[in-house]
């Protein structure tokens, strides 16, 4: 196995937390948009001015992913690299700014609005694009680790930027994270060089992956394995945590201690579930992660959660599937598209799918959705974790057919 630590992958590593950091999402607008009336955002009027947040983003998401993807793919990782730096250290430069007249933020929502769709445009690279870039140099041992050390900073990126959004006010989160873009800026231009001859200082060995699913089965899987992962980072925001404060009536500061143990565990187990991905297939590890994902999930609906340690103990196995599957999905969708495209391919199918999972999300759940009870089996999670399974459960039993010939 060759080495995966040096200048070059630290560089890359920070970057993507970085640039997952200064990811503008809805925590941000929660606090800037009060409406006339003083209310949160989410309520009365202020709910459509969600949705029209969750459908511009998700549209942006995607023509994101596509755009970027072709850009990466006809120019390489490091101009496209430029290309995000640039890209975040204007659009949340022009938050700061917005965040400058925050007692008129409403009036001026459809401003925020437009930045936050530019800085969506961005986030589909951030974390899939140096994933594929350093799979295309390292050999197949490496993958699983390199998946998890990219979903592993984005994660890092997107709890410390959820963390400090609620011990500072808006007018000093907004210039944090317009300082994270300029430093994001500064690390690739003193990691320059590193990057750039990365590739040119390693020498590929064989792939040694099975058989490449072909055609329209790897865009279908690489969506469902996007949406997953999607659906299991929001499905705490959209249904769980909702379902304890309304129906089973666990205090607020309950609530959040068991989300943010949620999170503490994810990382723990990302880092195990590589050490996993050695001595267990890819494929079969994701299947039956799944699995057990969809049935912690199903299993709220039946038993008691309502005192802390119970809650706390939930969120930790839920964690411990779901880290199962994250870790080694990029893998996987990498090993579907290597000969084809993969910058343009994993970068496009995989957040596709990763955004319409965000999107079902909102207008499913129960504050801003159709629905009018706590229908926890009524998610993407489940949406997509069920197909997702069923097209790992054929990926399996095509390659075990090869492996028989």
């Amino acid at each position: 196995m060759q080495f995966l630590w040096n200048r070059a992958t630290s560089c890359i590593f920070l970057g993507v937390i970085l640039q997952s950091f200064c990811s503008i999402k809805l925590v941000w607008l929660n606090a800037l948009l009060p409406s006339i009336s003083g209310e949160r955002i989410g309520l009365s009027h202020g709910a459509a001015f969600v949705c029209a947040w969750a459908v511009v983003t998700f549209f942006s998401r995607v023509t994101g992913a596509y755009t970027l993807g072709k850009y990466a793919e006809a120019k390489g990782f490091f101009a496209a690299q430029k290309v995000l730096v640039l890209g975040y250290i204007c659009t949340t430069f022009l938050f700061f700014l917005c965040c400058l007249y925050a007692n008129y933020t409403y009036q001026i929502r459809w401003v925020v609005l437009l930045v936050t769709y530019f800085n969506a445009f961005l986030f589909p690279a951030t974390l899939v694009l140096p994933a594929m870039y350093l799979m295309k140099i390292y050999n197949a041992e490496s993958h699983a680790k390199i998946s998890m050390l990219m979903i592993l900073a984005s994660v890092l990126g997107y709890t410390l930027s959820s963390t400090l959004s609620i011990k500072f006010n808006p007018h000093v989160m907004s210039g944090i994270i317009c300082g994270g873009s300029f430093l994001c800026g500064f690390l690739y231009y003193m990691g320059k060089n590193s990057i750039l001859g990365l590739e040119e200082s390693h020498v590929k060995e064989p792939q040694k992956y099975s058989p490449i699913s072909s055609g329209y089965r790897a865009r279908i899987l690489a969506l469902l394995v996007g949406g997953v992962c999607g659906a299991g980072m929001t499905h705490n925001y959209f249904f769980i945590e909702p379902y304890l404060l309304n129906v089973t009536v666990v205090n607020l500061n309950r609530s959040k201690w068991g989300y943010i143990s949620f999170y503490i565990a994810l990382v723990v187990f990302l880092i195990l579930a590589r050490k996993v991905c050695a001595y267990v297939n890819s494929t079969k590890l994701l299947f039956r992660s799944l699995i057990g994902t969809l049935l912690v999930a199903a299993a709220l609906n039946v038993i008691d959660v309502s005192s802390a340690h119970a809650y706390i103990i939930y969120q930790v196995t839920f964690a411990f599937f779901f880290a199962g599957f994250l870790a080694p999905s990029l893998a996987i969708v990498f090993s579907l598209f290597q000969n084809d495209r993969p910058f343009f391919n994993g970068v496009f199918w995989y957040y596709s799918g990763l955004s319409f999972s965000y999107l079902v999300g909102y207008f499913l759940s129960k504050e801003l959705g159709i629905f009018t009870h706590y229908f926890l089996l009524v998610s993407p999670l489940v949406l997509m974790g069920v197909p997702c399974m069923a097209a790992l459960r054929s990926k399996l039993l095509t390659i075990r057919s090869s492996l028989q010939q």
